[in-house]
This record gives C-alpha cells, sequence and structure tokens, in this order.
C-alpha cells in the first residue's frame, strides 16, 4: 500500500472520489428521503429508485467515450456539473418552489452524469498502477468508498432528523467542487486508440462498432453469467431500495433508514477488505459460499424484533457483494486489453444493473400492496439466484482464484 501511496497520480485521484463519493452518499439517502416525505409512499420511492438506477442501464452508450475522450476531462466536468444540478434543490426549498416532481427531474440528471465516473476510473487504473497492484489498488478505492457510505449514511440520516434534507444536498454540492478541483491537477496517460478524428457518419460508424465490440466480448464469455447473476441478484435489491423508506419509518423513523443503510455500506465494506484475503481462494465456491449465507442473513435481518440483531445481520448479508465489487474489477482490468477497458465495463455494468430499476419500480407497486416487511424479506431471495447460476455453471463452479483467472478461464476473445 506504501508502493501505491506514493504513486502522486493514485494519490490525487484517490482523493478526488474520496470527496466525490462523501456526496454521493449524502445525496442517495437525501433524496430517497426528501422522495418518501413528498411522496409519502412506497410507490413513489420506487419509482424514485427506477430513475435513479435507469441510467446504468444506458452506461454501455457511454463505454466508447471514455475509451476516446481524455480521463480528466471527464472527471472535472462530471464533478462540475453534478455540483451546480444538486443546487437546485435547496434553491427550489429556499424558492418555495420544491416539489417532487423536481427530484424525480434531478435524480435521473444525476445518475446519468456520474455513469461516466465508474467506467473512466476502471479505464484510469491499469494506466496508472502496476498490473500486480490492481487488486490492491481496487481494494483501496472500494474500501475507502463503503467507509464513506457507512460514516455518510449514518450522519446523513442524523441531519435529516435534525436539520431537515436541505443540509446534505449543499454539503453534496461542495464535494463535488473539491472532486473537480483535485481531478483538474491529476495527469493520466492516454490509451492508445487509433480512433482518429472521424467526422460524421464515419464517428457513428465507428461508435456503434464499439459499442457493438464490448457486447461481443461480454456475450461471447463467461463473463455473460457472470454479469447476468448480478442481474438476477439486482431485482432483489431493486425491490427491497423501494421499501426501505416505509419499513424503516414504521421501525423507528430515518434514524433507521441511516442505521440500516450504514449497515448496508459496512457489510460492503467487509466484503471488499476481506477480498484481497480471500484471493487465493477457488472463486467459483467462494463466491457460491458468500452469496448463499447473505441470502440466510437478508431474510433473518427482517424478521428480528431487535434493531441490534437486524442491523447485524443486514450488515452480514452485503459482505457478499462488496467482495464480488472487487472481484469483478480485478477480473476486467487483469484480462481486457486497455483501450477496451471502458467500453467492456460499461457493457457490464449495464447489463448488470438493467434489472434494478425495474425491480425498484416492481417494489414500489409490491409495497402498497403487501407492506414493506414482507416484501422486503422475500426480495433476499435474489442473491439466491446468484448461488444457483454458479452452481448450475461447471465452469463456473470451477473457476480458480482471482489470482489465476485469465483470459483463458473466461474464453475471453483474443485480441491482437
Amino acid at each position: 500500500m506504501n508502493g501505491l501511496w506514493s504513486n502522486i497520480t493514485f494519490r490525487r485521484m484517490f482523493l478526488a472520489r474520496f470527496s466525490s463519493n462523501i456526496g454521493d452518499s449524502l445525496y442517495i439517502i437525501g433524496a430517497m428521503w426528501l422522495v418518501h416525505e413528498l411522496g409519502g409512499s412506497p410507490f413513489y420511492v420506487g419509482v424514485a429508485g427506477f430513475l435513479l438506477q435507469l441510467p446504468q442501464a444506458l452506461q454501455f452508450l457511454l463505454g466508447p467515450f471514455v475509451d476516446r475522450w481524455e480521463l480528466r476531462r471527464i472527471f472535472v466536468a462530471s464533478q462540475l456539473i453534478q455540483g451546480v444540478v444538486i443546487l437546485s434543490i435547496p434553491i427550489a426549498a429556499l424558492t418555495d418552489t420544491l416539489s417532487i416532481l423536481l427530484v424525480l427531474t434531478v435524480i435521473p440528471v444525476l445518475s446519468l452524469i456520474n455513469q461516466f465516473i465508474y467506467p473512466a476510473q476502471n479505464a484510469a487504473l491499469p494506466r496508472i498502477v502496476d498490473e500486480r497492484q490492481l487488486v490492491r489498488a481496487n481494494t483501496m478505492f472500494s474500501v475507502s468508498y463503503r467507509s464513506l457510505d457507512i460514516a455518510a449514511k449514518s450522519i446523513g440520516g442524523i441531519l435529516i432528523g435534525v436539520f431537515g434534507t436541505m443540509v446534505l444536498f449543499v454539503v453534496d454540492a461542495l464535494t463535488f467542487v473539491i472532486a473537480a478541483l483535485i481531478f483538474a491537477t491529476t495527469s493520466i496517460p492516454s490509451a492508445k486508440t487509433g480512433s482518429g478524428q472521424q467526422l460524421g457518419k464515419e464517428y457513428v460508424r465507428d461508435y456503434l462498432g464499439e459499442v457493438s465490440e464490448g457486447f461481443d466480448y461480454v456475450r461471447n464469455s463467461l463473463l455473460l453469467y457472470i454479469v447476468l447473476s448480478a442481474a438476477i441478484g439486482n431485482v432483489a435489491f431493486g425491490v427491497a431500495f423501494a421499501v426501505l423508506p416505509t419499513f424503516s419509518d414504521g421501525r423507528g423513523g430515518p434514524e433507521i433508514y441511516g442505521i440500516l443503510l450504514s449497515a448496508l455500506a459496512v457489510g460492503m465494506l467487509i466484503g471488499s477488505v476481506t477480498a484481497s484475503l480471500l484471493e487465493e481462494l477457488p472463486l467459483g465456491k467462494l463466491l457460491i459460499t458468500l452469496f448463499f449465507v447473505g441470502t440466510v442473513s437478508w431474510i433473518l435481518s427482517i424478521q428480528a424484533s431487535s434493531t441490534i440483531l437486524m442491523t447485524i445481520l443486514f450488515a452480514v448479508a452485503w459482505v457478499p457483494v462488496g467482495a464480488y465489487t472487487v472481484f469483478k474489477q480485478t477480473i476486467i482490468q487483469n484480462t481486457v486489453p486497455n483501450e477496451l477497458i471502458g467500453r467492456v465495463s460499461s457493457t457490464i455494468q449495464s447489463v448488470s444493473v438493467v434489472s434494478y430499476p425495474f425491480g425498484a419500480l416492481f417494489g414500489g407497486v409490491l409495497g402498497e400492496l403487501f407492506g414493506a416487511a414482507l416484501v422486503l424479506t422475500l426480495s433476499g431471495l435474489g442473491f439466491l439466484g446468484v448461488v444457483i447460476i454458479f452452481l448450475s455453471h461447471l465452469r463456473l463452479r470451477r473457476l480458480p482464484a482471482i489470482t489465476r483467472v485469465g483470459a483463458e478461464e473466461l474464453s475471453l476473445p483474443n485480441q491482437s
């Protein structure tokens, strides 16, 4: 880790993401609770979850731009735009024009802009750190994000209870400005794409070809099954996300909502931290075990009468997701050529999350019909879908340790 921290480019990128991650976490808890307050129904929270996640399903369209454009400009522009857009909410509140329609409009706009960030981050890391340090670098980013998520959502729930939601949005805008300033001083090497400066029909043809290339790369390999298993899990996550504010309100209010979101982040943090400790274990069997434990823990947590026990079990349920995120990013960075990482990682993200917004919308309807507690309990079965896919596919079950997973193990296309 000392070697990574002595890398000034890595350090600046890490600090910039540190700042923007604070804003992301505060914004999500603030936006969802504000929709809950303004709408007073799980249905509106479900719609908000749908709008929040839908742009992620379109991330594959942005991947080719990430591969073509200068990464520093992507980082700086995205942070500044998000900072300006988020301020529209407290300004509307100040001028008595705040409405649920405005919030539901801001949510997808911010989410769409944010879709440039993760493909850009995945594309940048292999250019600035040694291949042998990628697992550690991804772990550092993931641990930082999860740690901040815990703190921000815990504090966010308290701030909402004491000061209201507008404070969160003002702080959020400030974090984006700080991140933009740090990114502006960060130099990231360019990848040699050979794309040139095509215009008109030639540019459109090349762009569509690059989008198709990302899908073909995933479709013709084991990455497809890994992505589909994540998509099944995301249906359940979307359903749970829609009813969690209502469930929390019945158990104590915004503080409980913040506690449960923090528990989620704690679990993912533990998974992220332990990923590097588990890198020598067979990946297929490891993920089967982790997600089975996660399924059981999720269901038991919602049935627990004790808030402490509920929180602990809910955190345990999310450990496999944190580990899986690190493993997935490392596999992409170790096996995909640098000039393709943007489009391949964005394709994987799009296919993985395309089910989430529809799960959130469906969860909002189910919450109205059957109650938040029952729907939240049953949504835990989504993680079981990951277990079933890995158990049913021989090559997935036999995936070796993450350090030994290469293009051959994943049946990836050869690149000259």
